[in-house]
């Protein structure tokens, strides 16, 4: 029966073991000439399998761009992880004055409300009382800040209250 027939390498040496084992048998032509079809077959695969295994694929890639990108992202990932770090070191509201009859420093999450190039200080109310076995007091403060941008004047209030 003739035809044609798939064959993986692996299947190729078990094909060379029986013939090798039949022809320790009995002597036959044609086992001797199947044997030396298996030994082309290999030669074949061999050169194939060693002209592959020889082979060089130089791949290049322009990446100046990604690479341009990526320092972007460096650098903006530094500018965030240090504001946020600012921002987690400084309380929410910071006053400071010197002298009660002075205008008292303000800031609000590290911004300085009280400007002089573009805002102003106009009222800053705080009341505070330490509580009592018998009196929960109120807590609370209130700024208010005026600000002038393009001859516009705009007003601010930050404010917040607890009970107790």
């Amino acid at each position: 029966m003739e035809g044609k027939v798939n064959l993986d390498i692996r299947d190729i040496k078990t094909i060379r073991t029986a013939l090798n084992t039949l022809l320790k048998h009995q002597d036959n032509a044609h086992l001797m000439d199947a044997l030396m079809a298996v030994d082309r077959i290999e030669e074949e695969y061999d050169k194939f399998n060693n002209h592959t295994k020889s082979l060089t694929y130089r791949l290049d890639i322009d990446t100046s761009e990604a690479q341009r990108k990526l320092k972007e992202l460096k650098m903006m990932s530094g500018c965030i992880s240090s504001m946020l770090n600012e921002h987690a070191r400084q309380p929410h509201v910071r006053i400071e004055f010197d002298d009660i009859a002075g205008v008292p420093k303000v800031w609000i999450d590290g911004k300085r409300v009280d400007d002089p190039k573009d805002s102003g200080l106009v009222e800053l109310c705080i009341d505070w009382h330490t509580n009592t076995a018998d009196s929960p007091h109120k807590r609370s403060y209130a700024i208010k800040t005026i600000s002038h941008r393009n001859d516009k004047f705009f007003e601010r209030t930050e404010s917040q209250e607890t009970h107790g």
